[in-house]
């Protein structure tokens, strides 16, 4: 598998909001900012879809991603290809997978989702806090165990 590239992503966003790719040449900059935009509307999809997993289990904790990554979000959705693509990017500038992880985190915040990491594995998982709330005095056999149900107010 190829990595993808700033320009990659670039024509790739270009195209998707209808624009020709071929019509004048791309430059650093106007990659970077495609790229840019590309990563924050993917994190916001892929935060609406963490969303949903979360607001339709029957269980507290969540998986939305296995443990083959690190950083493990890079598991989820497009978030491999802006990390790849945020090596052309050069140190003191923002690189789209920053943006994706900033929007990514940032829609679940104000979800009112939580997405987490259990201390002995790299796998994410989220926990819908207007259902759920942890109790540390709970202890259990799982992740589950250590939340029970909001009582409604």
């Amino acid at each position: 598998m190829n990595e993808t590239t700033l320009l990659q992503l670039a024509r790739e966003h270009i195209t998707l909001t209808g624009g020709n790719p071929d019509a004048a040449p791309i430059d650093g900059d106007t990659a970077l900012r495609e790229a840019i935009e590309m990563a924050g509307r993917a994190a916001r999809e892929d935060a609406a879809s963490a969303i949903e997993i979360a607001r339709e289990s029957d269980d507290p904790v969540a998986f939305i991603t296995g443990n083959s990554h690190m950083p493990p979000l890079r598991a989820f959705g497009r978030a491999e290809d802006f990390w790849a693509a945020s090596h052309d990017v050069d140190a003191y500038m923002i690189s789209p997978y920053e943006v994706y992880v900033e929007t990514f985190e940032s829609t679940l915040e104000a979800a009112n989702v939580i997405v987490e990491c259990p201390e002995y594995d790299n796998a994410l998982y989220v926990v819908d806090l207007d259902r759920w709330e942890y109790d540390e005095d709970l202890d259990g056999p799982t992740l589950s165990s250590q939340w029970r149900a909001v009582e409604p107010s």
